[in-house]
């Protein structure tokens, strides 16, 4: 579990470009120069376009793939977790974090936004919730140790007080994020 004031520890090269920015925006509002915010994004899913090389992808491609007719071979094991949240939902916190009085924010410029935890199964059985067995048995299982490595460092359990405190919210459920992505791609539903 994860709190707000759990000292952030990059291990690599990327993570630490980031902690430097939010200590930079921190650093920054502090003298004045500007009135900042960082906020740290979960996996987004889903996200539109096709597959990439970023480990997160998975999350995504998991869904989308399937979706449109296409097999997709998982890189993740069925009980890795993700922390996600919908591209609407990371809208409408910027929106939300933008307008939130600077007290809600306190001394620390950054958040982790809300989100959910879940499984890549989760995933899998949401999509076949919502669009049926047929689509759901496109997901074929074969981990890649390459991208487990990565993923499975990445926490998945935040306290969220102070997302909760600035406004934030994470998607109602996994079920939802399928809906939302089908209904905005006029997929049709099971």
């Amino acid at each position: 579990m994860v709190s707000d004031e759990h000292q952030v520890t990059p291990e690599s090269s990327y993570g630490v470009q980031k902690a430097i920015g939010e200590l930079l925006v921190n650093d920054y509002t502090r003298k004045g120069f500007i009135n900042g915010r960082s906020f740290r994004l979960p996996i987004i899913a889903i996200r539109p376009g096709g597959a990439n090389s970023a480990a997160s992808s998975w999350a995504s491609a998991i869904i989308r793939e399937p979706l449109s007719g296409v097999e997709y071979t998982s890189p993740v094991a069925a009980d890795d977790r993700g922390f996600l949240l919908s591209p609407l939902k990371v809208i409408e916190g910027l929106i939300v974090g933008h307008d939130a009085p600077d007290e809600a924010w306190g001394r620390n410029r950054s958040v982790m936004m809300a989100g959910l935890s879940c499984t890549a199964k989760d995933l899998v059985d949401a999509l076949q919730r919502v669009a049926g067995a047929r689509v759901a048995e496109r997901v074929r299982w074969q981990p890649d140790p390459f991208v487990r490595k990565i993923i499975t460092t990445w926490p998945t359990q935040f306290t969220l007080d102070k997302a909760s405190r600035i406004g934030l919210e994470a998607d109602a459920s996994i079920d939802n994020i399928v809906t939302q992505y089908m209904a905005e791609h006029s997929m049709e539903m099971s």
